[in-house]
């Protein structure tokens, strides 16, 4: 075990140190509304719904003065026909605002992608 692990307890010890490090606060303001998926670690685009737990496949893009979030909702992360998706927008990040769903009802829906 000599050699091998030494090195698995350098790795440990820098893991370690990295982790214990302070996080700087983010320069972006706060949001402060009802939506709850997480972009980064403190704004949210989605609005919570007991029936759509699972909300991921995240895509942005600022288009002119706005900026324009896509996601999936479902029950689950896993293929579901009851999935849609979601387009909503921002001038400010505080405050979204839905302006389209899509579901078929019949298939799982997944990977939209934005640009301008």
């Amino acid at each position: 075990y000599g050699p091998l692990a030494m090195v698995i307890s350098v790795f440990t010890g820098f893991v370690a140190y990295v982790a214990s490090m302070p996080r700087t606060e983010g320069t972006l303001p706060r949001y402060r509304g009802r939506l709850d998926i997480l972009l980064g670690r403190t704004f949210r685009v989605s609005k919570s719904s007991p029936d759509f737990l699972s909300n991921n496949n995240v895509s942005l893009a600022l288009f002119g003065d706005k900026m324009v979030v896509a996601y999936r909702s479902a029950e689950t992360h896993f293929a579901s026909s009851s999935a849609r998706i979601t387009v909503a927008t921002s001038t400010n990040l505080e405050d979204w605002t839905e302006t389209w769903q899509h579901s078929t009802g019949k298939h799982d829906l997944r990977e939209v992608f934005l640009w301008e």
